[in-house]
């Protein structure tokens, strides 16, 4: 697996290395699920970033949409729909 080079102040490699005592991890540990969890974040709002711009363009070739109210009114009547009130 190539190396990434990353560059911290004095400061945060400190507490890096502080944390990762208290986890029994060491600091690349924690510096690769610290990136792993920001892709798989950044992925899923750019996947639904993509739905939303899907749904979009289908409203601009369609002018088709659904009222506010009926979809509280669809919210309302799935079960344990009205629990979200």
């Amino acid at each position: 697996m190539p190396s990434v080079a990353v560059r911290l102040d004095a400061d945060m490699k400190a507490r890096l290395e502080k944390l990762g005592k208290a986890r029994d991890r060491s600091p690349h540990y924690l510096m690769k699920e610290a990136i792993e969890a920001y892709v798989h974040e950044q992925e899923a709002e750019d996947a639904i970033y993509e739905t939303l711009m899907t749904r979009w363009k289908n409203y601009e070739l369609t002018s088709e949409s659904v009222a506010g109210e009926d979809v509280k009114m669809w919210i309302e009547n799935l079960p344990g729909g009205d629990e979200a009130s």
